[in-house]
């Protein structure tokens, strides 16, 4: 689960049992957040893993308490929701018998999730069980050397997490009955109780339950923002075709929105190349270089161009009509005003005559 190897402490509720009735983890790897629920006699258990850009996955076991990668996928808010519920229902505790208290790990190795359970028992033996993805959980006894005793170790195979429990502590007790008595591994409360009524066995303190820090931040519900655009907060840059000259269309919707592009700055401004955010494919996406939100809004409506002009109708004009042949005078309809014209000029020149004679 983690580029690098990493290791994350197991939390149990009341560690001082004999089995686990309940084991969790959190952490950050793997670029995302993890958390583990283990349920050990139930042989059931959830792992769930949140990526940015993968969204959130899971594993779930039942019947098999070995974690997996998580591989199947699951809303952000739905894989949070899953690991309160496995942590319900508790139910009453459990056998406190054996010395000492539960401590573990939760390994990520290369993608690979790993659970180690370890437990001393005695001043020389502690029981070790590991998870394997594919095989189940492995136990193994460790007696330490002492002056009484030589060092001696064993192991085996389960394919449950209490099985292989009830297997190694059966082994440890014989191991580390060779060395000394069952006084050093068993607390005496178990087994003597006049000695129980006045030191009765307690319970481990428990610490805070570390899958409360598991919230994954998830979209926040869309915000519409004025100019047509739609804010997502927390959103990632979806799949878009980047526009390298705005058109003035682009440029007047990015004003409207109170929108500042600036590509070398690092804000992005591109075309949608699949639905999103309630809006089409080939519409605009915008992140300013700050990130943090996502814009998005429906593609400007293409520039009308302007009407063409009607197409000129060409009406043809009627030809002048030609003139008919002229119609020549004859000598009697020219001679008439001409005599009138010529005698009115004698008697206007016989007057003018007459007139100056008088004078």
């Amino acid at each position: 689960m983690a580029d690098g190897p990493k290791k994350f402490r197991l939390d149990f509720v009341n560690a001082a049992e004999d089995v686990p009735g309940l084991i969790r983890a959190y952490g950050r790897a793997c670029n995302g957040e993890f958390a583990l629920v283990l349920r050990p006699p139930e042989t059931r258990g959830v792992l769930v893993l949140v990526r940015k850009k993968e969204g959130a996955l899971f594993w779930r076991g039942f019947g098999q308490d070995h974690p997996g990668m998580p591989s199947t996928s699951i809303a952000a808010a739905d894989a949070v929701a899953l690991v309160k519920t496995e942590q319900r229902a508790l139910g009453r505790s459990r056998p406190i018998t054996l010395r000492g208290q539960w401590a573990g790990w939760l390994h990520c190795d290369a993608g690979t999730p790993r659970v180690e359970l370890v437990r001393k028992l005695a001043a020389y033996g502690t029981l070790r069980v590991v998870s394997d993805p594919t095989a189940g959980w492995t136990w193994t006894v460790e007696r330490t050397e002492k002056w009484f005793s030589e060092p001696g170790t064993d192991t085996g195979k389960a394919s449950t997490l209490i099985k292989a429990i009830e297997a190694g502590l059966a082994r440890a007790m014989g191991l580390l009955g060779e060395a000394c008595s069952m006084r050093d591994s068993r607390r005496r409360a178990a087994y003597d109780t006049s000695y129980a009524a006045e030191h009765p066995i307690k319970p481990a303190r428990e610490g805070k339950d570390p899958t409360d820090r598991f919230a994954p931040k998830t979209s926040a519900p869309a915000k519409a923002a004025t100019g047509g655009w739609t804010r997502i907060d927390g959103a990632e840059l979806p799949d878009a075709e980047p526009i390298a000259r705005p058109s003035r269309a682009v440029k007047a919707r990015l004003k409207a929105g109170g929108l500042v592009h600036d590509a070398g700055a690092g804000s992005y401004l591109g075309t949608l190349v699949a639905d999103f955010g309630g809006v089409s494919a080939g519409g605009l996406v915008f992140r300013p270089a700050e990130g943090g939100a996502v814009f998005v809004a429906a593609a400007p409506a293409p520039a009308a161009r302007p009407a063409a002009p009607p197409a000129p109708t060409h009406t043809p004009a009627a030809p002048p009509a030609s003139p008919g042949p002229r119609k020549r005078r004859t000598a009697k309809e020219t001679s008439e005003p001409d005599a009138a014209k010529d005698k009115a000029l004698l008697d206007a020149f016989s007057a003018a005559l007459a007139g100056a004679m008088r004078g």
